[in-house]
């Protein structure tokens, strides 16, 4: 099946094919491929197994045609990426396929690292404690990674009662920014605020993506239950009326 599928998009992108994905570019992608990575998740916040299957697809989709472009290009064809990925796995999992036998789970992270690191230097790539944190993801899941990569050389809070109070003085410096009216000084603010919330996040081991992501749906269903509920168009609602709705639409949650 996956032949067949890989003929499709091939067929997509010929002369003959479909107009819109013969002119599309791996730069051109990129806020699809954002979209149905988000959609994923998505899915699999609502535990929506039929969607989940229909947005793997689709992404799926998207990697297809990023090799599919590369192939035209002469650079590396769908086969070359299932290679490398199966490679990369086989390398850095010496405990599965070669018998490397680890003391606990902390020594077999710390190998883990130690193969990811000998593979940069092989590629002759400069080193740093914050490489591999990509600048394209998400800031929540960039601010998580990158506190992760400090905290593994010991630059961190050693338990959540700190963050707390980092919290409480970065929200602090936010509501002197507000009555200064600076919105320079205040998206600062606000942005070293969201960073302490993900580091609070991380250390009670929750991931801030999914955790706004639930977030997200859960905000998308009430107001959905606001429009179906209300006897009028919602520009014609007071905040009152809505608020109202909204209380309601928690208490069935």
């Amino acid at each position: 099946m996956m032949n067949e599928f890989l003929k499709t998009v091939a067929t997509l992108r010929s002369p003959e094919g479909c107009p819109w994905d013969r002119k599309q570019t791996h730069e051109s992608l990129i806020p699809f491929l954002n979209e149905e990575s988000a959609e994923v998740v998505e899915a699999i916040v609502q535990k929506d197994s039929d969607g989940l299957r229909d947005e793997l697809g689709d992404l799926l989709l998207q990697i297809v045609l990023h090799s599919q472009i590369a192939k035209e290009a002469g650079r590396f064809d769908f086969n070359d990426v299932v290679k490398s990925v199966n490679d990369k796995m086989l390398r850095r999992h010496p405990h599965v396929f070669e018998g490397v036998v680890y003391a606990d789970e902390a020594e077999q992270k710390a190998a883990w690292h130690a193969i990811k690191l000998d593979e940069k230097k092989s590629k002759g790539e400069a080193q740093s404690y914050l490489d591999g944190v990509k600048a394209s993801l998400s800031g929540l899941t960039v601010a998580n990674n990158l506190q992760a990569k400090a905290a593994k050389v010991g630059f961190d809070w050693g338990e959540p009662e700190p963050i707390l109070e980092k919290i409480e003085e970065e929200l602090d410096e936010v509501k002197a920014e507000l009555a200064n009216q600076h919105k320079e000084k205040l998206q600062k603010e606000i942005g070293d605020l969201l960073f302490a919330v993900v580091n609070l996040a991380r250390h009670c081991e929750i991931d801030p993506e999914t955790a706004i992501t639930e977030t997200n749906v859960k905000f998308k269903k009430r107001f959905q239950y606001i429009e179906k509920h209300l006897d009028k168009p919602m520009i014609e609602a007071t905040l009152e009326e809505m608020d109202h709705l909204w209380e309601m639409a928690k208490k069935e949650d």
